[in-house]
């Protein structure tokens, strides 16, 4: 967040302030607050929709309805991100699908429809995969290991658990290796071994 808000203040001009608001409104998501997310990436989306460059709108609309299911209103962000995919088919971005469909999936699980969701979620892992994105792919399987422990297709929530930790330890990423423990934990999965930068307890 700080380094985010950061760029914000030492930007000059219109597009370099509209693109360090999108990362500020990024940064409110990751922690969890999705009131001040979804304020600072409508302003965002606002400023940076008519850019020459769309691929950034599309990254602002995927997270801004990641914000709204956040919030409670799965059916605006699944509207959103239907939109978001929409326009990365068109732009022909791989990985703004995979961003798009996965908000997709989150937004189409909140409103009930879990097939749906989940077909979303493994588009959004092939999209990621296609491109090298293994830290977004990895985020991406733990999306899919809570619905397959949800219908108790225990091998499957393990070999999508097992692959995304191994995928976040290189990434040294250790927040979301301890992330994806404690998920395991709640889900009643086992994960495996957790390396020595993995801290004994993290939110869910």
């Amino acid at each position: 967040m700080d380094c985010a808000q950061r760029a914000l203040a030492a930007s000059r001009g219109t597009i370099p302030a509209s693109l360090a608001l999108r990362w500020v409104g990024y940064a409110h998501l990751d922690q969890g607050n999705a009131r001040a997310a979804i304020d600072v990436l409508e302003r965002a989306c606002e400023q940076i929709e008519h850019f020459p460059v769309r691929h950034t709108y599309v990254e602002s609309l995927a997270f801004l309805a990641e914000a709204h299911v956040l919030a409670g209103d799965a059916a605006r962000g699944l509207e959103l991100a239907r939109r978001a995919t929409e326009l990365a088919q068109i732009e022909g971005s791989p990985f703004n699908v995979g961003l798009a469909e996965r908000a997709a999936g989150r937004a189409a699980r909140a409103t009930g429809d879990a097939p749906a969701g989940e077909a979303h979620l493994g588009r959004a892992l092939e999209a990621f995969e296609s491109t090298g994105a293994t830290f977004e792919a990895a985020l991406t399987r733990l999306e899919l290991v809570r619905g397959l422990a949800a219908r108790g297709e225990t091998p499957g929530a393990q070999a999508h658990l097992a692959e995304a930790i191994a995928a976040l330890h290189v990434a040294r990423v250790p927040r979301r290796v301890a992330e994806a423990h404690a998920l395991a934990r709640a889900l009643g999965l086992e994960p495996p071994g957790a390396g020595p930068d993995v801290p004994d307890s993290a939110a869910v």
